[in-house]
C-alpha cells in the first residue's frame, strides 16, 4: 500500500489532515527526484506548460513542502526536508 502525503486541510484550518492531491504528489515526486530545478524544466519533463507546473510548484511551497530561490530570472525550486521523505 502506498503512503500519501498529507497536508494541512484548509476547510478546518488546519486541525485536521488531507492527502495531497494525485496531480500535487506526482509534482512533489518529481521534484523530489530532481532535487534543485526550474518550473519550465519540470514541465519539459512531465508534459505539461510551464505556467501549470509553476503552478503546482507555488501550490507545494504554500504547503511548505517545497522551497523557492530566485536566480537572475529564473526562480528554482528544491524540496523541503521532512520526516516522510
Amino acid at each position: 500500500m502506498k503512503i500519501r502525503t498529507k497536508i494541512c486541510c484548509s476547510h478546518c484550518n488546519g486541525s485536521g489532515l488531507v492527502e495531497l492531491s494525485s496531480l500535487l504528489e506526482r509534482t512533489l515526486r518529481l521534484l523530489r527526484s530532481k532535487k534543485r530545478v526550474t518550473g519550465a524544466t519540470l514541465a519539459r519533463i512531465d508534459g505539461c506548460k510551464p505556467t501549470a507546473m509553476n503552478n503546482r510548484l507555488t501550490a507545494l511551497k504554500k504547503h511548505g513542502l517545497a522551497r523557492a530561490e530566485i536566480d537572475g530570472r529564473q526562480t528554482f525550486f528544491e524540496p523541503e526536508e521532512t520526516d516522510d521523505a
